[in-house]
């Protein structure tokens, strides 16, 4: 893959109610993996947490928790 086009954004606001802050990055490639013909049906039913890490250098690309997986 390479990369064609990078974008960010990014929000802070700070006020006597408290901060909100948000950002994003967007990445277009110019080409891409090709497409995955399995499909996988996962059902989930309690709290989890993931994260997916960068093999090499251990380091955290995206952590969440979901507490409620009703929605």
């Amino acid at each position: 893959m390479s990369i064609g086009e990078v974008a960010q954004q990014a929000l802070l606001r700070i006020d006597e109610e408290g901060t909100v802050a948000a950002a994003v990055t967007e990445i277009a490639g110019l080409t891409s993996a090709p497409a995955v013909t399995d499909e996988v049906t996962m059902i989930v039913d309690r709290p989890f947490a993931l994260r997916i890490v960068h093999v090499d250098t251990g380091w955290p690309l995206f952590q969440a928790v979901v507490n409620d997986p009703r929605g």
